[in-house]
């Protein structure tokens, strides 16, 4: 009750009286033993004076004052009580608080006490979400603008690498004098909710903190009933997101504004945040030349900030392709064993980073555990499910164990969100024309692959093409595998097992490469 007191009377919960109200009933409720009674309907009634026949489904003061409890705890634990022995974290999702150890920086045996809800401190933009404005006519409408604030606050917060501020911030604008104000944040997400008859149409723009610059504009209109409220307020959440935070999103194309002699806000431009920002740009155009590149600034990188969790994320990703597209591979015969190393170092600085588990996900896969790929993918689309990388890569490894149309049905959901999908997105969708035997379907489906420099895209063509008898279009590309992997031959039923297939699909495939003149032996 000490650190419930400590927490409660710090400046983050100044003013705040239902907030400082709601998380005391969380807490003293938890110690009493009730915790399987934190419902949202009990809190509702019990907490913020709610009526008997309270809905939460259709008044959401309980998810939208929990969402704003969780980023005051994080804010209060990042500053003012980041020297506490003891933190109390809300988890997403549920409304049953979490009692944690603060991690013990000078124990070399603090390994196993959870990571802290934060990242680690460095260098990562920080996006105010502003309260969305209700324009329309119907004062009792404003729980939409409410309700869809922080729903957008909540999906933006399941990117791990930028900071997500909710509250009053002043957005840049000229001052009394003309001049330009400056911002306490590098971004500002505003935007607008109207309701007219059956229709929503809500608003959304991103400004640039230093200069009230427009970066993003977007604009929703929505069929609006009570029964698909929740609906609604979940997808534009999810696009709004994802446009702005995945790694080929508007932060992605405009933070380098940072970058300078100095780099970022004055840290050392090799700083972890870059190391990770440059991963993500590999992993659309990967070469041989960008992979060694990569993986020695994010090998360096870890070793300066040993708990930066993306960093060991995409290290572990950056690593598998050592195996997957025979990028610069080392003597050594451990790389699996390396990047699940990585990616578990990855879940241990931050359980609540979606990009670990990535990681995680994808070294099980081509490990062949199987089980703990399940889990681990479970855990990554819980954490964010507006990653299109994350729903791409499950729904690649969940189609090529054999369930092709959730597989599919993920990656069309990846390519929905993605402002401009990569060629790997479609790897699966060439394969599965070509188990079905529809080769020209198949074909069609390479030309969004190729040209694309992992051997992969080469080999998935030239099966194709020795199917359809076009040996002679298949010869070029028999001499580049050969070159790019000479010992593929050998191998190849190898590297078929590296990505779970099916035997019977993988004779299929074995056929054509042999029709296609590629000697397997």
């Amino acid at each position: 009750m000490e650190q419930l007191r400590r927490t409660t009377s710090s400046r983050q919960f100044e003013n705040t009286r239902r907030l400082k109200h709601l998380l005391t009933y969380l807490v003293e409720r938890t110690l009493a033993g009730a915790a399987d009674q934190l419902k949202g309907y009990t809190i509702g009634v019990e907490v913020f004076d709610r009526p008997a026949d309270f809905d939460p489904q259709l008044d959401t003061i309980v998810r939208v004052q929990a969402g704003k409890l969780r980023q005051r705890l994080d804010l209060y634990y990042a500053d003012e009580g980041r020297d506490d022995p003891l933190r109390i974290y809300v988890p997403r999702g549920s409304y049953v608080p979490v009692f944690q150890l603060a991690l013990d920086r000078e124990s070399s045996d603090a390994s196993h006490v959870q990571a802290p809800t934060l990242p680690p401190a460095g260098y990562r933009p920080r996006v105010a979400v502003l309260p969305l404005k209700h324009l329309g006519v119907d004062e009792s409408d404003a729980y939409l603008a409410e309700g869809l604030t922080e729903e957008i606050a909540t999906a933006l917060s399941r990117f791990r690498d930028i900071t997500v501020l909710t509250g009053a911030v002043s957005p840049p604008g000229t001052t009394e004098e003309g001049s330009r104000s400056r911002s306490s944040t590098d971004y500002q997400l505003l935007g607008s909710v109207r309701r007219a008859g059956s229709t929503v149409r809500v608003t959304i723009r991103l400004l640039d903190g230093a200069t009230g610059a427009h970066l993003m504009s977007e604009a929703y209109d929505k069929r609006f009933s009570q029964e698909t409220l929740l609906q609604i307020q979940d997808e534009i959440a999810t696009h709004v997101a994802a446009e702005i935070a995945e790694p080929r999103g508007v932060l992605a194309r405009v933070d380098s504004r940072w970058a300078g002699p100095g780099g970022r806000q004055g840290l050392n431009h090799d700083d972890a945040y870059d190391a990770v920002l440059e991963a993500f740009a590999y992993s659309r155009r990967p070469s041989p030349e960008r992979h060694l590149r990569i993986r020695n600034r994010l090998e360096a990188s870890v070793v300066r900030s040993p708990t930066h969790s993306s960093a060991w994320a995409m290290l572990s990703m950056v690593t598998l392709d050592e195996v997957r597209a025979h990028y610069n591979p080392r003597p050594e015969s451990a790389t699996l064993v390396r990047a699940l190393d990585a990616a578990q170092r990855a879940v241990e600085c931050d359980p609540l980073n979606a990009n670990a588990y990535y990681a995680l996900f994808l070294c099980h896969f081509h490990r062949s555990d199987i089980t703990q790929f399940h889990e681990a993918g479970k855990r990554a689309l819980a954490l964010n499910a507006a990653s299109p990388d994350i729903l791409a890569d499950l729904g690649a490894c969940t189609a090529f164990m054999g369930q092709w149309d959730r597989g599919i049905a993920l990656i069309e959901r990846a390519c929905t969100l993605s402002l401009d999908p990569p060629p790997w997105y479609f790897v699966v969708y060439a394969v599965n024309e070509y188990r079905q035997r529809n080769y020209d379907a198949a074909l069609v489906h390479v030309r969004r692959i190729n040209p694309w420099s992992w051997h992969w895209g080469l080999l998935i063509e030239l099966m194709i093409l020795g199917q359809l008898d076009r040996r002679a279009d298949a010869a070029p590309l028999v001499a580049q595998v050969l070159q790019l992997v000479p010992r593929f031959p050998k191998r190849a039923r190898e590297e078929c097992a590296l990505w779970n297939l099916d035997h019977h699909l993988v004779e299929h495939i074995v056929d054509g490469w042999s029709k296609a003149g590629l000697d397997i032996l």
